[in-house]
């Protein structure tokens, strides 16, 4: 008998479009997005990002020396990075909330800082609801730590 059921974020919960933000971080001048942030699996600062190596704020001060621009803003690197997430339908929260009262619902992801911001504020807003309110627990790989570099 099927007790909890286990959902990861990106392509499952959330749709994405790699294409989307590959785009707008060439336009930022980050000529190698397409190889960074590859079809399944990222590499460089943005894998280190997902694994939870760097801070999202050392992510982004590697990308701007790494796009050759000290000019671009926490805000343009987000609202680029950011369009990888196209959003989430309201039936598919509406479902979550069905299934929870059957079952445990859980998100497991590798999702980043960035990223789970901007779920947070954008694709789990729906009605009074937050994420909270559609799974049992969520577990994230997002948080970097000094301690976890110094081990």
């Amino acid at each position: 008998m099927i007790k909890n059921l286990l959902f990861d974020l990106g392509g499952v919960i959330i749709d994405i479009d790699r294409n989307r933000c590959v785009e707008a971080l060439e336009k930022l001048g980050v000529t190698d997005a397409d190889s960074l942030l590859g079809k399944y699996v990222q590499s460089g600062i943005f894998a280190d990002l997902e694994s939870g190596n760097i801070s999202a704020a050392d992510f982004r001060d590697a990308l701007r020396l790494h796009a050759g621009n000290p000019a671009l803003t926490d805000g343009d690197i987000d609202t680029a990075f950011q369009k990888f997430l196209i959003g989430l339908p309201e039936h598919r929260l509406e479902e979550l909330r069905l299934l929870r009262r059957e079952f445990g619902v859980y998100l497991l992801s590798n999702t980043n800082e960035i990223h789970w911001q901007w779920s947070c504020l954008h694709a789990f807003r729906y009605k009074a609801f937050r994420a909270e309110d559609f799974f049992e627990h969520i577990y994230l790989c997002l948080l970097y730590t000094s301690d976890a570099a110094d081990e």
